[in-house]
């Protein structure tokens, strides 16, 4: 029979062994996430076009935009579309197969195109060149 002090340092060292093993999950869960913190160059910002081998999508932050860029690969091409609602200028979020704005509920296609007000304009776009081994943001206006 297990004493009750047995049982709680048995049921302790199983606890640590779960939370340890969901950090882990964590861990390796992030590295396959399509969020990508890139420099800024001038007024571009270059991916390697490797990372669209597995995904559709990249969602690029830096700390000098606005908002992230939803990067989506369409064909052999690509869309790149600031993530802020045009209705009231919040951050979108990426819902299944749209970008979906948290404060009003508007929708947008990976496109960046207007699905469900109230927004009535369509997301703010930048020009997307690849020359096959990176893809190039240009960020002027």
């Amino acid at each position: 029979m297990t004493t009750r002090r047995e049982f709680i340092k048995g049921m302790a060292g199983a606890s640590a062994t779960v939370c340890c093993g969901l950090g882990i999950t964590s861990i390796l869960e992030s590295c396959t996430t399509s969020h990508l913190q890139a420099p800024i160059r001038g007024t571009r910002i270059e991916i390697e076009s490797s990372l669209f081998l597995e995904k559709s999508y990249l969602v690029i932050t830096n700390v000098k935009l606005p908002a992230p860029i939803y990067l989506h690969k369409n064909g052999d091409s690509y869309i790149a579309s600031l993530m802020l609602c045009t209705h009231k200028q919040c951050e979108l979020n990426i819902t299944g197969a749209t970008l979906s704005c948290p404060c009003h509920g508007a929708q947008f296609s990976k496109e960046g195109v207007v699905i469900q007000g109230p927004a009535e304009t369509d997301l703010q776009h930048f020009i997307v060149t690849s020359n096959g081994t990176k893809v190039i943001i240009d960020l002027k206006k």
